[in-house]
């Protein structure tokens, strides 16, 4: 939820200037996806699978509602959480988090998160990843709002 949050405080700025003329920019060429023999792709797969039990989806989704109800009264959050929970395909948004991974991580990659995010260490830190998150947020949006305003209402182009 403050990922989407974050996303519309920053979209808003950036609308107002992507509505200002801007010179054409080459669009670069879409990488070309590296292949995956089908042993590997079971391999991530495994692999993703395993880090979803260490960090299972669940809990990740359900943070996010809580976070998204943290402005209600008690009962109106308790209600609010039972509803979004009943609605919430879980084991949908986990099997497309598992494939989602096994494609865009290495082998070496998904066996480092997983030790990582495993251990005592790496779950208190993902437990903290909201605190982090809120107080760097607002910190982000303001510097991309000062730089807008400087570039639509007195700024000088940069060489």
């Amino acid at each position: 939820m403050l990922k989407l949050l974050l996303a519309l405080t920053l979209l808003s700025p950036a609308a107002a200037f992507a509505a200002a003329p801007q010179p054409a920019a080459p669009v670069p060429a879409p990488a070309a996806a590296p292949v995956i023999s089908p042993e590997e792709m079971q391999e991530r797969v495994k692999l993703a699978t395993e880090y979803h039990d260490a960090v299972p989806v669940r809990d990740i989704i359900n943070r996010d509602i809580e976070n998204g109800g943290a402005e209600l009264t008690a009962d109106q959050r308790e209600e609010y959480m039972r509803q979004m929970q009943l609605r919430v395909d879980y084991d949908k948004i986990e099997a497309l988090s598992i494939q989602s991974m096994a494609e865009t991580f290495t082998v070496p990659e998904l066996k480092a998160m997983i030790a990582y995010y495993g251990s005592p260490e790496g779950k208190s830190a993902q437990d903290k990843m909201d605190i982090y998150s809120g107080k760097i947020a607002p910190l982000i949006g303001q510097a991309i709002d000062s730089a807008l305003m400087d570039i639509q209402f007195g700024g000088k182009p940069l060489p």
